[in-house]
């Protein structure tokens, strides 16, 4: 399958928010969304757009859904703290049973309510690891936090940074050895808008190692959208994707992409790029730079992006067809001017013709 024998697109408008939405998730077929009317909802794309209704959750700049429950980093002060830290809410999540047979099925989680105060501004990012129960967080007072997940203990506080701590990727290094980390060790990439640092995290993360500082090569600061694939840690600038090889931390190489206007980053992979910019959805080659596909996205050039949430679903399409590809989630999108999730998915065709087909779903 290549984007040139055409793809046919599916688009799903998911209703029930009653205010702007503010933080979007994806894994695997879950789709999580918080908005500033206190709820967060879920998503189950697996299975035809079905939904559940989780309890009160404050207005969140940053969710991941986990096991425990939905960490949702909260956007303003709470009972009088200066700044809140990660709140995990009650929630429906999938059995192993349902997992395994694909059969609608779900286990309520214990209830409960868990405020981890650490941070003295706003709380931009999160992600975490399970298996380790480590959770990390960095915010607008320019610290990066990390807490036992399950206990919402700090455990210690980082200040590396010089700006607002903007985006957060934990890597645990599972396949082989890098130079700066053992197999088994992390790696902690977080980016402010001027530069991204890459740490080595050591057990019982309660010591960071600043590796190294990434800066672009083109002077102009870091837009939105980190990605960190199985080569390459890529950033963009409104002028240039770049790639910096994740075993020797080199600047591999630049993609131009002044062709587009002021995109932000989704997805990257071996051959495709998928950025967002004024005009629509972008889908890059990786190998020429050239714009391969276009998707458009209805009044995005009429509206301030600040407030508008993009995020890529299943991105192992820009690792290239294999012509055994389900129908995967392209992206999912809420307007800054819309209280509703749009969901668009593309279907592999043989046909060169594009279709668009518009379901309105309740929650």
């Amino acid at each position: 399958m290549s984007l040139q024998t055409g793809c046919g697109i599916t688009s799903k408008v998911l209703e029930g928010h009653a205010d702007r939405v503010c933080a979007l998730h994806y894994s695997d077929g879950m789709l999580s969304s918080c908005s500033h009317d206190g709820t967060a909802r879920i998503a189950n794309l697996k299975h035809g757009f079905s939904f559940e209704r989780l309890i009160q959750c404050a207005p969140s700049a940053s969710i991941k859904l986990a096991s425990v429950g939905l960490i949702a980093a909260q956007f303003d002060a709470h009972l009088g703290t200066p700044g809140l830290g990660i709140e995990f809410e009650e929630m429906f999540l999938p059995s192993e049973e349902h997992i395994q047979s694909l059969e609608v099925s779900y286990v309520l989680k214990k209830p409960g309510l868990l405020l981890a105060r650490g941070h003295t501004a706003a709380v931009h990012c999160v992600d975490l690891c399970e298996q380790k129960n480590l959770l990390i967080s960095g915010g607008a007072d320019w610290k990066v936090i990390t807490w036992r997940l399950v206990e919402g203990e700090l455990i210690k506080v980082f200040s590396s940074h010089s700006a607002a701590v903007l985006e957060l990727v934990l890597e645990h290094v599972q396949d082989f050895d890098r130079s700066y980390v053992h197999k088994g060790g992390f790696v902690l990439y977080s980016k402010d808008r001027n530069v991204c640092q890459v740490n080595r995290l050591e057990e019982p993360f309660d010591r960071m190692v600043v590796l190294k500082t990434l800066r672009s090569i083109d002077g102009h600061i870091f837009k939105h959208g980190m990605i960190v694939n199985r080569q390459y840690l890529v950033l963009n600038t409104r002028l240039k994707v770049h790639l910096w090889s994740k075993v020797s931390l080199e600047l591999v190489t630049t993609v131009s992409c002044e062709h587009l206007l002021t995109p932000d980053l989704l997805g990257w992979g071996a051959v495709f790029g998928l950025l967002v910019d004024l005009f629509g959805l972008h889908v890059i080659q990786v190998s020429t730079g050239k714009v391969v596909y276009s998707i458009s996205v209805n009044n995005l050039r009429n509206m301030d992006r600040t407030d508008t949430r993009f995020i890529a679903g299943d991105v192992r399409w820009l690792d290239g067809f294999t012509g055994h590809d389900s129908s995967p989630v392209l992206y999912a999108c809420a307007m800054n001017n819309s209280f509703n999730v749009e969901v668009t998915s593309w279907l592999p065709k043989t046909s060169s013709r594009t279709t668009s087909e518009t379901t309105q779903v309740s929650i």
